[in-house]
């Protein structure tokens, strides 16, 4: 899906009617969500930008993928993506930065860059104190990351909480302690809570590590 979006009185619209040559080249911000072949070749035939095949994504080489020419600025980060009780996942997200445009490219999967954006669109007025879009996106990827981190860390204090039966009597303590049945259930219980806390902290260091660099050169 091709969708492009302009600043004005500091929030984000849509760019309205056909998106023909003339409407990408008067948006800031256009964004190629499992797009098409015939949307990729519009935007780069209008732009005259080469798009990063995400295909060509190294799961452990992230910080490498990174190229500039006289063109355009290319480099892609990793979005962690939580839905409900779905398995976190790492969305592989390319920008690409060239005159006055922000491209973003996303394999879709309900996660992608434009959805982040829609969830922090009342926000987006009071960071988008300059036109330089592509920092205000960085901002906000940094903001669902600490919340995500937050999340993680209430479900860690509830498990703190659990393993060590603060919030009951000495006497429950005791029969816990006097009861291996009942501590196995106990560890068994928290080693179910606390692997879910795990997948997202790992990946959430990996979804960092991507964006430190995207973040430099804002």
């Amino acid at each position: 899906m091709l969708r492009a979006y302009r600043i004005a009185d500091g929030g984000l619209h849509d760019v309205e009617g056909d998106l023909d040559g003339a409407a990408l080249r008067e948006a800031q911000w256009i964004d190629l969500c499992d797009a098409t072949d015939r949307e990729k070749k519009l935007v780069t035939e209008t732009l005259d930008i080469a798009l990063s095949p995400l295909e060509d994504y190294e799961p452990f080489q992230v910080s490498s993928h990174f190229s500039a020419t006289d063109k355009q600025l290319t480099l892609t980060g990793l979005l962690l993506v939580v839905r409900g009780n779905d398995e976190p996942h790492l969305l592989a997200t390319t920008f690409i930065r060239a005159k006055n445009h922000l491209i973003t490219i996303s394999p879709g999967g309900g996660g992608d860059i434009s959805a982040l954006v829609k969830k922090f669109e009342k926000e987006f007025p009071h960071k988008s104190k300059h036109d330089d879009i592509f920092a205000t996106l960085l901002d906000m990827i940094i903001d669902h990351l600490d919340t995500l981190l937050d999340d993680v860390g209430h479900d860690l204090d509830r498990i703190n909480t659990g393993v060590f039966q603060h919030h009951v009597t000495a006497k429950q303590r005791r029969l816990l302690q006097d009861s291996p049945r009942r501590r196995n259930r106990q560890l068994e219980h928290v080693l179910t809570e606390i692997g879910p806390a795990r997948k997202v902290l790992v990946k959430l260091r990996r979804s960092v590590l991507s964006f430190s660099r995207s973040r430099s050169t804002a």
